[in-house]
């Protein structure tokens, strides 16, 4: 045939090729395989012009469509041995189509593989149990379960199967417990802006909290900037300059006696202030002689600020984090050892990539960038049902650990595929039959001694048969039905996998982190921000600075000593003031979460039932005698 004609029709109801004799076998996973002998055609079986596929029909069913494959045998002899496999010619293009339709959450995910292993084939049915098949007449491209038959079960009787052909063999000793970690990772990453609000401060110490409050584009410890932020001068006391005032007076009533005075002149310079202040003496000195008087004083006024302020600031952050999950799959299994410690105990790691950057397909796994978990998600418990179905994949796997197998007829071989199962009713078995999936089979034909026969093997799960239910846990947030599904807590909810045959508990969404949540509220972010200090406070120490008395002076001059002392005053009070309102200064105290933190690792402990699995043969049953 061409490699094109893989439709059996009426056409090819023909023998080219004197067949003397023939066998047929298939294995699970693996491509079926023909081994013809047939009269020698003394022609060039792999000549360039020569067809290379062939048809085996028997009567008018297909048994098997194949291309030759190597050079034929004992090419000089009346007899040639031919051997044909059944891949057909787009087996990778098949493969790849089917593949594609596989690559579904939770039996394929992309976190946990690497852009190679995304481009294999295989991959697809690393959490699944199952195997590729090729069927060996359409050559179409399947999978097929590694414990239930697509196809349907074919049932033997005990006076079915040559007495002698039945055969029972225990296999390795299975994997009973299988432990996984795995682990992802992503940085996360949030940005937004946060208002303070506006603030209002009357202080005698307006000056330094008007240069010292932030301006726009400051950057602040803990990952934030100002984006808003000023503070007014209400009164405008530092843009006021001093005014000059003058004042005379003359007495022109009365004539000078008792040395009182005729006239006086007084002369200041002051700031007109449009708020209050506090006024206090430094120095007079006086002097009076006849008819005249003169006055001289020093004041200092400490003015009251009124302050109108407002402060925004931006945020971002980002800080790594990393999340693994661990649990121990064990497998409910019927005991093939009889000494504890026996039984087989595996390990799988699996590590993840980073699910904060978008996969091939687009998605981005870990849904918004800001979020502080991963495997507590909807789209977490996804990767981990994928982890749960590999370990779950390779236990059923090992739990196939007895093999039977027997002969057939060859009609009844006719029909066998490795996409069924098959069970044989023996008394000599535990419990009277085997029911297994077909792993191997085969058929034959031998023109010589004229006898047709099958052979079939099945692999049986030592299992119990058991099953397991969902467990709905206890709300921890609010009542059930209050919010819609996802903003729930559920402690003790215990899910069971689509099959049915074990179930998980559901990760809570507990992250070991700092508490910060993103977006960040006002209420998240802001730790203290309340007002120090008073401007009634600053008013008593000033004050207390006016009381002493005022150095008056008799005579026209004074002393050196009261000289010295004017001076000392008009210096050191102002000094006093200025490191009083230091000491009592009026200022806001704003305390920020830092958000210049991690990196953060979070671990899940995830507890499972066991893996309840079909139970093909009983082997704590007794067999007849």
């Amino acid at each position: 045939m061409d490699a094109a004609e893989t439709i059996f029709g009426p056409q090819h109801l023909v023998e080219d090729e004197k067949v003397l004799s023939f066998a047929i076998e298939h294995s699970e996973g693996d491509f079926a395989s023909l081994s013809i002998v047939i009269k020698n055609p003394r022609i060039g079986l792999l000549a360039p012009a020569r067809k290379t596929w062939a048809w085996l029909a028997h009567g008018s069913t297909p048994l098997f469509f194949g291309r030759l494959v190597g050079v034929p045998s004992s090419i000089n002899q009346s007899a040639v041995t031919l051997e044909f496999i059944a891949r057909p010619a787009d087996y990778a293009a098949q493969k790849e189509a089917l593949a594609l339709t596989l690559q579904v959450l939770p039996y394929y995910d992309r976190v946990f593989l690497t852009p190679e292993a995304q481009g294999d084939s295989d991959a697809v049915l690393e959490a699944r149990p199952e195997l590729w098949h090729i069927d060996r007449a359409t050559l179409a491209v399947t999978t097929s379960h590694m414990l239930v038959g697509e196809d349907g079960v074919e049932e033997f009787l005990e006076n079915e199967v040559p007495y002698d052909s039945v055969a029972i063999s225990i296999g390795q000793v299975p994997t009973r417990a299988l432990t996984v970690t795995a682990d992802v990772s992503w940085k996360q990453s949030a940005r937004g802006s946060i208002d303070l609000g506006s603030y209002y401060f009357e202080t005698y110490s307006g000056k330094s909290l008007i240069d010292n409050w932030p301006k726009p584009g400051d950057r602040i410890d803990g990952g934030y900037a100002v984006s808003v932020g000023y503070a007014t001068d209400n009164y405008n006391i530092d843009g006021t300059e001093a005014a000059s005032f003058s004042i005379s007076w003359t007495n022109e009533q009365r004539k000078h006696q008792n040395g009182d005075t005729l006239s006086m002149s007084i002369s200041s310079s002051i700031a007109p202030l449009r708020g209050p202040s506090i006024k206090i003496p430094l120095t007079s000195n006086s002097k009076s002689a006849e008819g005249e008087a003169s006055v001289n004083s020093t004041w200092l006024r400490v003015p009251l600020w009124a302050v109108s302020a407002g402060l925004a600031l931006n945020y971002e952050a980002a800080r790594d984090r990393k999340e693994t999950v661990s649990f121990t799959m064990r497998a409910n299994f019927q005991p093939l050892v009889t000494l504890s410690g026996e039984e087989e105990v595996g390990t799988l790691h699996v590590g993840g990539g980073d699910v904060g950057v978008p996969l091939s397909d687009g998605s981005l796994p870990v849904g918004d960038l800001r979020n502080r978990s991963y495997f507590s998600t909807d789209r977490g418990l996804q990767s981990l049902e994928y982890l749960l179905n590999r370990a779950r994949s390779q236990l059923m796997t090992s739990g196939r650990a007895v093999t039977v197998s027997w002969d057939c007829s060859f009609e009844r071989a006719k029909q066998l595929s490795c996409r069924k199962n098959a069970v044989l009713h023996d008394p000599r078995l535990p419990g009277g039959q085997a029911l297994g999936k077909i792993v191997k089979y085969s058929l034959a034909l031998d023109g010589e001694s004229g006898k047709p026969i099958g052979h079939v093997e099945i692999a049986c799960s030592i299992g119990y048969g058991g099953s397991v239910l969902p467990v709905a846990g206890e709300p921890t947030y609010v009542e059930i039905g209050y919010v819609d599904d996802g903003y729930q807590f559920i402690d003790g909810e215990v899910v069971p996998l689509d099959a049915g045959d074990i179930a998980y508990t559901v990760p809570v969404d507990a992250p070991n982190d700092d508490g910060v949540h993103f977006p960040l509220t006002y209420s998240r972010a802001i730790l203290v921000n309340a007002t120090q200090g008073s401007a009634d406070v600053q008013a008593a120490a000033i004050n207390a600075l006016a009381q002493p008395p005022v150095t008056v002076f008799s005579g026209p001059t004074g002393t050196q000593e009261q000289i010295d002392a004017i001076v000392n005053r008009s210096t050191e009070v102002p000094r006093q003031v200025e490191d009083l309102l230091k000491a009592t200064s009026v200022w806001q105290e704003v305390k920020l979460r830092n958000l210049d933190t991690g990196p953060f690792e979070t671990g899940y402990a995830i507890e499972l039932t066991p893996l309840e699995l079909p139970q093909g043969i009983n082997l704590e049953a007794a067999s007849a005698p």
